[in-house]
């Protein structure tokens, strides 16, 4: 499971304008902070998405 979290936190976390990314496992959620103006959500889902990871 930690690879999950390692997985998820670590490519959206290095997107241009990610300032952290927590991951809740047990909850299925993601905590992304960003600065709005530099990243849209839609790059941050498909980003995830392409770890293997439903986004909703």
């Amino acid at each position: 499971m930690w690879h999950c979290v390692q997985s998820i936190e670590g490519s959206a976390g290095k997107l241009a304008g990610i300032s952290n990314v927590k991951v809740d496992l047990a909850n299925g959620k993601v905590d992304v902070h960003c600065d709005q103006n530099k990243i849209d959500l839609n790059k941050i889902k498909a980003t995830i998405d392409d770890q293997g990871f439903d986004v909703k």
